[in-house]
């Protein structure tokens, strides 16, 4: 069970919203590139004239880019949706409230430390890898 004050709720759903506008104020350009409105064009049509393996590269990356953003807007609706659901703040696996401390770092996450760990492991993710 969360441990949250109606304060802490208030300063998490504000940065999680934040942080969505943020990133789709940088989608929407890079989206619509175009001056059709339904066609999403990823790469500066200078560039794609001049050279296609650097457009297919620039494409590739672009991709990736908004690959990685819309992830993050999906969960931090997913947050949002805990928040209005009455179970922000507690651990989607264990039950256990989420600190505080990690909420800030990380306003979107469903796990405490311990259960992320143990998620990312059985993904085969190494914990404490050194260079």
């Amino acid at each position: 069970m969360s441990n949250l004050t109606p304060a802490n709720l208030q300063e998490l759903e504000s940065a999680l919203l934040q942080r969505r506008q943020e990133l789709q104020a940088r989608l929407d350009p890079e989206m619509h590139r175009s001056d059709e409105p339904d066609e999403l064009v990823l790469t500066e049509p200078d560039v794609a004239d001049d050279n296609a393996v650097v457009a297919d590269v620039l494409n590739d990356t672009d991709l990736a880019e908004l690959e990685l953003d819309l992830a993050v807007i999906v969960e931090i609706d997913a947050a949002l949706g805990r928040i209005k659901a009455g179970t922000y703040g507690t651990c989607t696996a264990c039950e256990e409230a989420i600190p505080l401390a990690r909420l800030r770092a990380m306003p979107s996450a469903h796990c405490c430390i311990a259960c992320q760990e143990k998620s990312e492991q059985r993904q085969g993710f190494p914990h404490n890898a050194s260079l």
